[in-house]
């Protein structure tokens, strides 16, 4: 059975948006993060918040089609893609459902903060990998956001990938 992984890239000083809610300055980024990488042929499926979801949603399309997508939600009512399915009780059973969906890859924990500090608080993640792009925002929204208490972390290794990108991968401990 797979890892349940927190994967995003973020600006140097832990920036997933700016200020307005911009994520243009990380796009040039995302080939070397996500394809070049190869995260995306390890993941099964996803796991998203309902804003998180809503935002990628509003392009049109569910981007991750070959992957089972769970949306933690109590209150969204719509229509979902045809590999997704809503999980209206919570994190924690999110993961045992897309654990059994995703088989023996892994399953991504997309976001957004809301969802990652729900999945960290839950204590159902087991890796953590940032990719740091060469980029200082200054303020926005903030990878984790504010945390409980301190989680901490075992380091497993990093990476580097063109464009000046360093990975950092984590274990939780």
């Amino acid at each position: 059975m797979g890892a349940v992984r927190i994967y995003c890239g973020a600006s140097l000083d832990g920036f997933v948006a700016d200020g307005d809610g911009d994520t243009s300055w990380l796009q040039p980024f995302e080939a070397a993060i996500f394809r070049e990488s190869g995260f995306l042929d390890q993941v099964g499926a996803v796991i998203l918040g309902r804003r998180a979801f809503e935002f990628l949603y509003a392009f049109g399309e569910w981007p991750y089609d070959n992957k089972a997508g769970f949306i933690v939600s109590s209150t969204l009512e719509m229509k979902l893609p045809a590999r997704c399915r809503f999980a209206r009780s919570g994190v924690r059973d999110a993961v045992v459902a897309a654990k059994a969906a995703a088989g023996d890859l892994d399953v991504w924990v997309v976001g957004g903060a809301m969802m990652l500090q729900s999945a960290l608080r839950e204590r159902v993640v087991d890796r953590i990998e940032m990719c740091l792009v060469p980029v200082l925002v200054g303020q926005g929204l903030a990878v984790m956001g504010a945390l409980d208490q301190p989680q901490e972390l075992v380091f497993e290794s990093s990476k580097t990938y063109p464009q000046d990108i360093i990975k950092l991968t984590y274990e939780l401990a």
